[in-house]
């Protein structure tokens, strides 16, 4: 599932452009891993929200907040078994949409974020 096509990654002409776009269409790629690392499951959706931090002096030195669209069909958050709880690992990429001319069989331009671990879960669902 980590398999990236890092030519667009180091290209930073095309980068330039992607970002240049008026109000890009943002996207996340959540993959649930267990503590071996290994994937169980990847959920992706619309962002509609949500933070990074870098902080070099604390124990944590990357922590996310993510609001997204997630299609029910896609996968059911609000199930009493679902796999987003504490303790569990994940790995999260943040994607753009191509509405460039390059890299066109990437309609979505993905950018790993790296492995977090779930500490506080919070999840909400409106009709």
């Amino acid at each position: 599932m980590r398999h990236y096509p890092y030519e667009y990654l180091t290209d930073t002409d095309f980068l330039d452009r992607l970002y240049d776009s008026h109000l890009p269409e943002q996207y996340f790629k959540i993959t649930i891993l267990d503590w071996l690392e290994n994937p169980i499951k990847e959920i992706q959706g619309l962002v509609t929200g949500g933070n990074e931090n870098l902080d070099g002096k604390s124990a944590l030195r990357r922590t996310c907040t993510l609001s997204a669209y997630i299609d029910n069909e896609t996968a059911s958050v609000t199930e009493v078994d679902n796999l987003f709880s504490l303790n569990k690992k994940v790995y999260v990429e943040v994607g753009i949409k191509n509405t460039t001319n390059q890299y066109t069989e990437y309609p979505i331009i993905w950018m790993p974020q790296g492995t977090f671990v779930i500490i506080n879960p919070s999840l909400s669902h409106s009709a």
